[in-house]
């Protein structure tokens, strides 16, 4: 992906920002650990290493500073109990030190590190899937993005992901002849999860991945297609024009504010993506109209933006903007809504929020981890400024 050069006012605030969170980073490695230490890559510890890995050039070795983070999560995971999944726990540490040994950063021999893992990790998804736990932070799909990063260094793990695929296909339900996922607590609330994070965008990112990759099962290309007519079968027309909604329940639907993790903006990435896999243009008309109409949106207040982390913040937000080049090329509209975001940004971190994320509590903390850490801020920055490619951002369903 190629982004269209930000103005010399913008890269220079972005400039000193990264800056800035690289210092605190650089502090924060140097801290003792503790048992509240989070190892995962989307928020703990080893998103550390991959900042650095990202920040890597032959004139700017960080070969040091990725060792020690991830000497800093194993050790944390030889000495206290760890959760498995995605977000919080071991598929999120593996996929971090598969994506760094993938580009050629780690020391040891990937297979050598994660092999053991692999098969552990494994039983944890199919348990994920008797218990009808399709999530892509908490069950069978974030192990599955796990494999699907481990498969360049051991193809064999292509056995697991078609496993993981049928298992999914399995406890998919039938809703008017289209195919939906539902958690026991969806199907108890009577709710439809339709979100990047937790929900439909989730699997069809997933499944989409899964053949472009040839990782293919007789009814993979019937998934994607019954998936996202289901999808577009959400769209809904209001003042701002085309939007999806975040989930449905009974006969409601709730449009989300703009973010990363819920709402408009991952459910036309997934529809995207779902295109671009099938080589079908059924989808993108519609993904096309809804980013069009919430490129529009100004209000960061009306949006609940309270940060500028990638998860509920603006940079998230901006980020997420530049995804669309690779659909729709380069876009007066889209455009304008990168520059915006990427403004409000700035305005953002130079206010008394700094790099914090707004937390459940409704406290600025600052945090560690991409999506709601000042880790994810510099790789977003890396990325504006055109100094790293966006690949780390498959951890979030976006590459």
């Amino acid at each position: 992906m190629n982004l269209p050069p930000l103005t010399a006012s913008i890269t220079e605030k972005l400039t000193l920002h990264l800056e800035r969170v690289h210092q605190k980073i650089d502090l924060s490695l140097q801290q003792e650990a503790d048992e509240t230490l989070n190892i995962s890559t989307l928020s703990g510890i080893i998103s550390q290493a991959i900042f650095y890995a990202h920040l890597h050039t032959p004139e700017n070795n960080q070969k040091e500073n990725i060792r020690a983070a991830i000497a800093k999560a194993s050790k944390h995971i030889e000495h206290y109990a760890v959760p498995t999944e995605f977000v919080d726990g071991l598929a999120g540490f593996g996929w971090g030190v598969s994506h760094i040994a993938q580009m050629g950063l780690l020391d040891e021999d990937e297979n050598a590190f994660l092999k053991e893992l692999d098969d552990f990790l494994f039983q944890h998804a199919q348990q994920s899937l008797q218990m009808r736990n399709h999530d892509f932070f908490y069950g069978a799909t974030g192990y599955g993005k796990y494999f699907l990063q481990r498969r360049n260094a051991r193809p064999e793990v292509d056995q697991y992901l078609q496993e993981i695929a049928s298992g999914l296909q399995s406890i998919a339900q039938s809703h008017q002849g289209l195919l939906l996922w539902q958690t026991e607590d969806d199907l108890a609330d009577n709710e439809i999860d339709l979100s990047l994070s937790h929900g439909m965008a989730s699997m069809v990112v997933f499944f989409s991945r899964l053949l472009e990759n040839g990782i293919t099962t007789d009814f993979s290309e019937e998934v994607l297609r019954n998936s996202c007519d289901f999808l577009i079968a959400q769209k809904q027309n209001s003042e701002e024009g085309a939007r999806l909604p975040d989930y449905v329940k009974g006969p409601e639907s709730v449009i989300a504010p703009l973010r990363w993790c819920h709402g408009d903006l991952g459910i036309a990435y997934a529809l995207c993506c779902a295109d671009r896999a099938l080589g079908t243009q059924a989808y993108a008309p519609t993904a096309k109209e809804v980013v069009d109409a919430v490129g529009a949106l100004r209000d960061i207040k009306e949006q609940h933006l309270y940060s500028a982390t990638l998860c509920h913040g603006t940079l998230g937000v901006g980020h997420f903007f530049t995804k669309f080049i690779d659909f729709f090329g380069p876009d007066p509209q889209l455009q304008a809504a990168i520059d915006f975001w990427y403004a409000e940004s700035d305005t953002m971190m130079s206010s008394a929020t700094g790099y914090c994320y707004f937390d459940d509590d409704q406290e600025d903390r600052e945090k560690t981890g991409i999506i709601y850490g000042i880790e994810g801020i510099g790789l977003a920055l890396l990325s504006a400024l055109g100094r790293s490619g966006s690949s780390w951002d498959s951890c979030m369903h976006l590459s």
